[in-house]
């Protein structure tokens, strides 16, 4: 992506970035030949699975003083949602029937503090909390736990964990992704700088990492090790462990407060008729793949297939979206209404012949999981991700190479399926609630099982500011 108008990097920022795009291409390398021989990992799943069932249940007496401490500091500004705030909410909510006593923190500008719940009116863009609680006095025994992707927290909030942390504030950090560094040609300068300074500080702060796929973790050390550490100089291990993101978020009786549509996409209502319709929910943005999801509907339109697409999330890459607005059949065979609520996406879900996830890339991949949790078939790039969370079971495109793998030519096929070969390509595999989600992170907090360690320097959190008004990545 092109660098913001209004942003020119200095000379330091310059280097910084040259670095950065050096990494990528290492990372790239390698993660082409890891990609060929990564397997889940099942010793893993086992072992979380024994801690779990290990671990007090919900209702019973937690096993120490101890209090988790949640940061919310992205929830009290006024912002666009996106679905890692349906993982900060969610999770927020499960732990809290946990029996450890859970606090919602947040940093005000100045310091840590205790939050508090706003109404929001139905606005979805209104700040859901606010840091207007007692200053945060953290004991031995507590935990902070970092859910957000928070480029605005400074520097100096870190400094303050550390010193937290000093007296026996234990960190840890949900690192989503790398992507902000992995694909910098998808990437804008300001946002490659902030996630670098935001991801430094965090894993310099923490003491365990935790990721929601094995595939991210492995790419998180994988964009660790390159930058290798010199000989001779301090180490330490940080452990990072995996659990699995739930599908429930988008039930209505899920354990998040349900979203609504934002903006013009509030009003939106699918035409009644019989039109076959497919739903992709997806950021506007070059790694979820929107454009191979357009240009496939757009060759099956040509050829005659009275077809319905509709597109759900938030506009990011504005040439993209300029792109589908000058499209033909905007407004009527393709709907990209913006960031659709919950009850929009269910009721469309259930009219949908599947579910399409076009992206080249993914964390974990949200909508596959709640994919299974509302029993849509799913039509999906065959990546490792996907592989590792749904298995066998959605219907791949891209699973090889050459024309009977594009995912045109396996819409063709989808449409020749009758509805009880469709239904085996519910991803019921990838299904995992929210709560199960809780208890993996409620275990992990207390100690592991760690899937990976990282390398890392043992000295202070880097003071490298960077710009803090660069744009968010895609969720």
């Amino acid at each position: 992506m092109p660098p913001p108008p209004d942003f020119r990097p200095d000379a330091a920022q310059t280097q910084r970035l040259l670095r950065l795009h050096r990494r990528a291409l290492a990372f790239r390398d390698a993660q082409r030949d890891a990609d060929l021989v990564a397997e889940v990992n099942l010793r893993y799943r086992e072992a979380l699975a024994a801690r779990c069932l290990a671990a007090p249940a919900p209702g019973a007496q937690a096993e120490d003083s101890g209090r988790i401490l949640y940061n919310v500091s992205n929830l009290c500004r006024r912002r666009s949602p996106n679905s890692i705030d349906r993982v900060v909410l969610a999770l927020r909510a499960e732990l809290a029937r946990r029996p450890q006593r859970l606090l919602p923190v947040a940093y005000d500008g100045t310091s840590w503090r205790e939050a508090r719940d706003l109404a929001t009116g139905g606005d979805p863009q209104a700040p859901r909390m606010a840091a207007t609680g007692p200053a945060l006095a953290a004991g031995p025994d507590d935990r902070l736990l970092n859910v957000e992707l928070d480029y605005q927290l400074p520097l100096e909030a870190f400094a303050q964990l550390a010193r937290m942390r000093r007296a026996g504030l234990r960190i840890a950090t949900l690192v989503h992704d790398v992507f902000a560094l992995s694909y910098p040609q998808w990437t804008s300068y300001t946002e490659v700088l902030s996630f670098d300074a935001w991801l430094q500080r965090s894993l310099a702060a923490s003491d365990r990492i935790v990721c929601l796929s094995q595939h991210s973790a492995r790419q998180l050390r994988r964009w660790v090790a390159t930058a290798p550490l010199p000989a001779g100089a301090p180490r330490r291990r940080l452990p990072v462990s995996v659990i699995d993101a739930g599908g429930d978020g988008l039930s209505a009786a899920g354990p998040a407060p349900q979203w609504t549509g934002a903006g013009d996409a509030a009003r939106f209502v699918l035409p009644d008729d019989d039109v076959p319709t497919f739903l992709a929910i997806a950021a506007i943005h070059p790694r979820k793949g929107v454009d191979t999801l357009v240009a496939a509907f757009s060759q099956l339109w040509e050829q005659g297939q009275d077809l319905r697409l509709v597109l759900s999330g938030r506009s990011i890459d504005q040439n993209m979206t300029a792109m589908i607005r000058a499209h033909p059949e905007a407004g009527r065979r393709l709907l990209a209404p913006g960031f659709l609520g919950d009850e929009q996406l269910r009721r469309i879900a259930a009219r949908a012949q599947a579910l399409i996830l076009p992206s080249r890339d993914e964390g974990f991949g949200l909508p596959m999981a709640e994919a299974a949790a509302l029993g849509r078939p799913t039509i999906a790039r065959d990546i490792p991700v996907f592989r590792e969370i749904a298995g066998d079971q959605p219907f791949w495109f891209e699973s090889g190479r050459g024309p009977r793998h594009t995912l045109a030519a396996r819409l063709r096929d989808w449409l020749a399926l009758d509805a009880a070969q469709r239904a085996r390509h519910v991803p019921a595999q990838a299904f995992a609630p929210w709560s199960r989600s809780a208890a993996q992170l409620a275990a992990v907090l207390t100690g592991g099982p760690d899937f990976i360690q990282l390398e890392m320097p043992s000295g202070p959190p880097p003071g490298r500011t960077a710009p803090s008004d660069g744009p968010r990545a895609p969720a």
